[in-house]
């Protein structure tokens, strides 16, 4: 599930503009700019009801523009990437709604932060709990 989500963000970020998007690599020096860099922060996991789960999955992606510390270009980005990003389609067809979405500008690189949340469900396999038994009562007496 999380890859389907990894790969509607990818498709998402193509029609914002058609550059090279990383996601489950490691940053290495060298890579081209202007990218985009997909990276999966983590997971929270809430109980519903039986056998019912709600994940929240949070991811920053990062923005890697031409030049270094461009702020306008990054202003620009963020902007065309809040509508892109509210509804993405995955490979499976799924559909996913991004939650708390906002953008930060740290370091010289635009951060764009947003949840993708989804209802789980885990088929619950039945247990044989106890097997048959006998019982034959026997009466005492005359």
């Amino acid at each position: 599930m999380l890859n389907d989500v990894v790969a509607g963000i990818t498709k998402a970020l193509k029609q914002v503009r058609d550059i090279p998007v990383y996601s489950n690599e490691e940053v290495r020096q060298g890579i081209e700019c202007p990218c985009f860099f997909i990276d999966f922060i983590g997971l929270t996991e809430t109980p519903r009801l039986y056998p019912r789960f709600h994940r929240d999955q949070l991811f920053d992606i990062h923005y890697f523009s031409e030049e270094a510390g461009n702020r306008a270009e990054m202003y620009e980005m963020a902007e065309a990437m809040y509508p892109v990003l509210d509804f993405i389609e995955g490979l499976s067809g799924d559909k996913y709604h991004g939650t708390r979405m906002r953008h930060e500008i740290i370091d010289g690189l635009l951060h764009f932060f947003v949840n993708y949340n989804v209802h789980v469900y885990r088929p619950v396999t039945k247990e044989i709990r106890m097997e048959e038994i006998k019982y034959e009562p026997k009466s005492e007496g005359r």
